[in-house]
Parts: C-alpha cells; structure tokens; sequence
C-alpha cells in the first residue's frame, strides 16, 4: 500500500528511490526457478493492482466514462514499468489487457502455501484489536469480490445473507463516503506518505 501510495503522489525523486528499495527488496528473493524480480511475476502484481483498483472504485462510484478509463489505464502503466515490466509487456490497451487478465484467471492455481498467508491476514489473532475487528468485514467484502473458483479454494462463503449485507454496505457506501470529508479520505494516505518520507531520511538515493 505504501509503495502504491508513492507512485501515486510522491516526486520524481521520491518514486526514484521507492522504485530502486523494491528492487533491492526483491533481488535476495530467490527459489529454484523462482526470482521475485521476474518480469512476469511483477506483470501480475501490478496486474491486480490495476483490475482490483478499478473494479473496486467503479462498484463505489460507478462506471468511469471513456476518457477517465484511458487515463486511469496510462498511470498504471507507469506503475507497471517501476516494477520492471519491460514496455512492451504490459498489454498495450485495455481490451488486451482484459483479455490477459481473464486468461491468467482461467488458469491459477491457489497453492497451499497462497492459502495459508490468507488464512494469517484475514484471520489474524495477534494484529491490534482495532484491525481484528474489521476481519469479518474484510472477509465478506473479499468473499464477494473474489472469483467463485478463488474465494472457494481460500475458504471464504457467500450466501444470500451475506450478499444482502454486502449490498447493504456498497450501498450505504455509496451515499455516505462522497459525504466524508475530504481530510477524513485523505487520512490513510497522507499516514504512509508521511511513514515512507521518515524512512526516506536513512536510505541513499539511487545514482
């Protein structure tokens, strides 16, 4: 979340060296036939970011018309290639990226492993109190977000009951957080840009 805070409003120097302590992060991240710099791997996150990002801002606000999309599309690109993805990879509009997206879908595969870092986030039992209270909302909203293939393989349910409270919620949503103000929206972000720019103090720049 602090990496996608940055790219998003941080300076040119500042996505500099966010851009260059990933990398570093990265680097040492090895397994037999696995790198966590591999081009494709880094396609996928910002992948995610980019279909969960909006899918998720259009069931709260509604379908962005066409020019918004295209320039919502064009910035995260540029996320893309600061996680390395050579240009030409990252699909080169949004029908083809579409196109990617639900193929990678068709074929993944929760692994055990996958499954048991889930199981730790979204049933944390030694995260602060104010976090372990909004799991079970976490857990329906990411129920009803995922894929049927997806939520049933992490253990997540749905129901009707719980699709009338998720629709409850987007709705209530919709009405009350245009209403919230804007220092309130703002608060999360300018928390971990606040955090990042005091662990910038100690980094070295990139050359």
């Amino acid at each position: 979340m602090t990496y996608v805070y940055c790219m998003a409003f941080g300076t040119p120097d500042e996505k500099k060296m966010i851009v260059d302590m990933v990398h570093r992060a990265h680097a040492p991240v090895k397994g037999p036939g696995y790198s966590a710099n591999d081009s494709e791997l880094q396609l996928w996150v910002a992948a995610t970011l980019y279909a969960s990002g909006s899918d998720i801002y259009e069931k709260m606000f509604g379908k962005m018309d066409q020019e918004t999309a295209e320039e919502v599309y064009r910035e995260y690109s540029i996320l893309a290639m600061s996680l390395r993805v050579p240009p030409d990879m990252w699909p080169a509009n949004r029908v083809a990226f579409w196109e990617y997206w639900d193929g990678m879908i068709a074929q993944l595969k929760v692994s055990s492993h996958a499954t048991n870092v889930a199981q730790d986030l979204m049933w944390n039992k030694k995260g602060p109190l104010w976090m372990r209270a909004n799991l079970p909302l976490i857990r329906l909203l990411t129920a009803e977000w995922l894929p049927p293939a997806m939520r049933e393989a992490y253990g997540l349910k749905t129901s009707k009951t719980r699709r009338a409270t998720y629709n409850v919620l987007m709705g209530t949503g919709k009405v009350v957080y245009p209403l919230v103000p804007k220092f309130i929206r703002r608060a999360p972000m300018k928390h971990y840009m606040k955090d990042m720019r005091k662990r910038m103090k100690n980094m070295t720049p990139p050359v």
